[in-house]
């Protein structure tokens, strides 16, 4: 006999689990609060993940679902350059407050602690870098850029989309993204070729 079907998405479910780290941290939260979060039962969200780790592993795991994300924002902008930027800014959390940024950075302390945690954040780290070689050679190619050695640049990158977020939480003037942009912008301007 088949079961009940499903009334809430996973997506819905892992939007209550980003939503309840960033407001009590990974290590207070509960099957319960994420449950309320997500409008189901404990026992239902028990049901489906069995722990709290498998929960956390399977939003994980679906946080670093490939670069699929940072592929459609650069590809809905107007040149690849745009596009860089805007996929780095798509990158942080745009509302993020100090606390809530904190509570996300010990879930990402207990992601680089725990080995297969890690390894789904490894694979994450590689496609967003693969992704961001590829835009940059693309605004290369355009004459947009001028990009001497496109690895080593989408390194940069990579260290600035998580740089900046700890380095705003620490008394940046506008929001995560806003200093995003400036610090990206920053980066690119002396290897502009126009506009």
């Amino acid at each position: 006999m088949p079961g009940r079907p499903r009334t809430v998405t996973d997506e819905r479910i892992f939007a209550a689990v980003r939503s309840a780290v960033g407001r009590v941290g990974v290590e207070r939260l509960t099957l319960a609060e994420v449950a309320a979060d997500a409008g189901v039962t404990t026992g239902a969200l028990a049901r489906r993940f069995s722990t709290k780790r498998n929960l956390l592993l399977s939003f994980s795991r679906t946080m670093a679902d490939g670069a699929a994300r940072v592929r459609e924002v650069y590809a809905s902008a107007a040149s690849p350059l745009a596009g860089v930027v805007a996929a780095m800014v798509d990158l942080v959390d745009a509302d993020a407050d100090p606390v809530e940024l904190a509570n996300h950075v010990s879930f990402l302390g207990m992601e680089i602690a725990d080995p297969e945690f890690r390894e789904v954040l490894a694979a994450h780290n590689r496609e967003v870098h693969a992704a961001l070689e590829e835009f940059l050679r693309a605004a290369a190619a355009e004459g947009e850029l001028e990009v001497a050695d496109p690895p080593a640049l989408a390194r940069v990158l990579v260290s600035l989309w998580h740089g900046v977020q700890i380095n705003w939480s620490l008394g940046g003037e506008t929001s995560p993204a806003g200093e995003m942009r400036r610090q990206v912008e920053s980066v690119l301007a002396p290897l502009r070729l126009r506009g």
